[in-house]
């Protein structure tokens, strides 16, 4: 499945509700019990190349889904700005000028490009958004049947840093290499994500689940359980859950190849790219990540997947975040790893390998 913003990078978050959970409070039991008793109103548009779908809960229904569709005009203009595929958009601007010259930009690429960058420095460039190049050498020696050479990797990476990206005042940007080439794949579809949850807030809904594909997603108050939402992942080759968290007013993102891969002379090598060695990252079954906004889940666990268990490990906890890291099963591999929180953790399942 070939889709613009790299959904097939990902596989199954799947979104199972539970039933009504016991619950501390009188006041939060008894919110359950009104949430319970309304029906959710359901939306799913295709976007960025893939499906997006809106599940939410309202006292209105018709202001409810006002509020969807709304929040669905939101995920579009995402689009249009950071869009890797469209000529117009202004990700294809900047990439087109910004090697000759500074080039304004509007307000939210430049809020993702801060936020690409910040991802970039925590992961040490694990995680880059100019990786660019390296992809369309990788596409096109998949097209000839030949994997790329040392030279050609090599000619590949001098264009590719996040470092040579700079941002600088009035919402200016200038790449310092030309041939540089921005793609926001691994972070576009949390960031659209994040823009509609902001719009159900403002439209007034407290309960909602928004999901990007099956990669991505963001759990707004909760299902009806008084308990957030339950958000299992699924084991790629097995079928049976990875592990099961309850979430609530944050996102899940999982990162994993096994959809999505280049095939070169009778051997798969997976689409997400070590940025730092131009080869493709290997080793992991998938990196799942759980943070407060659904653009920090999308970047991190890509990064966690090309860091691998263990250096993926000490970034998740240098950042107090939850997460599952699962390599491929095979004689000498690592355990998986799951990364608690120490202050309340939203898993509750173990993994299973």
């Amino acid at each position: 499945m070939t889709t613009q913003y790299g959904s097939s990078l990902r596989y199954a978050v799947i979104l199972t509700c539970c039933g009504l959970l016991l619950v501390a409070q009188v006041v939060a039991a008894s919110a359950t019990l009104q949430l319970r008793d309304r029906q959710p109103v359901r939306r799913a548009r295709y976007v960025m190349g893939t499906i997006f779908e809106i599940t939410a809960y309202g006292a209105a229904r018709e202001e409810t889904v006002r509020a969807i569709e709304q929040s669905f005009a939101a995920i579009r203009r995402a689009d249009e700005t950071l869009s890797h595929y469209r000529a117009e958009s202004d990700l294809m601007r900047l990439n087109g000028s910004a090697s000759q010259g500074a080039v304004t930009v509007g307000p939210d690429l430049y809020r993702v490009l801060e936020e690409a960058l910040r991802f970039a420095r925590l992961s040490e460039g694990a995680f880059d958004v100019t990786v660019g190049p390296l992809v369309r050498l990788w596409s096109e020696a998949a097209e000839r049947e030949r994997a790329p050479s040392e030279q050609e990797i090599l000619e590949a990476r001098r264009r590719v840093g996040s470092a040579k990206v700079k941002l600088l005042p009035e919402r200016q940007v200038r790449f310092a290499q030309e041939g540089l080439e921005i793609t926001l794949g691994a972070i576009g579809k949390g960031w659209a994500v994040d823009q509609a949850v902001a719009v159900l807030k403002r439209r007034g809904v407290r309960h909602a689940f928004v999901s990007a594909g099956t990669s991505t997603v963001f759990a707004l108050g909760d299902d009806g359980s008084g308990d957030g939402w339950e958000v299992s992942v699924r084991n790629p080759i097995e079928g049976d859950p990875l592990a099961t968290f309850r979430i609530r007013d944050q996102a899940v993102s999982t990162s994993a190849v096994y959809e999505r891969f280049w095939e070169i002379a009778g051997n798969r090598f997976g689409h997400i790219l070590d940025p730092r060695s131009g080869q493709p990252a290997a080793g992991m079954l998938s990196a799942t990540v759980v943070a407060p906004t659904a653009t920090a889940a999308d970047a991190l666990s890509t990064a966690a997947y090309v860091m691998g268990v263990e250096q993926g490990s000490a970034l998740l906890r240098s950042l107090n975040l939850e997460g599952l890291l699962a390599p491929f099963p095979g004689p000498g591999s690592p355990e998986s790893r799951i990364i608690h929180s120490p202050a309340t953790s939203a898993l509750e399942a173990s993994s299973s390998r």
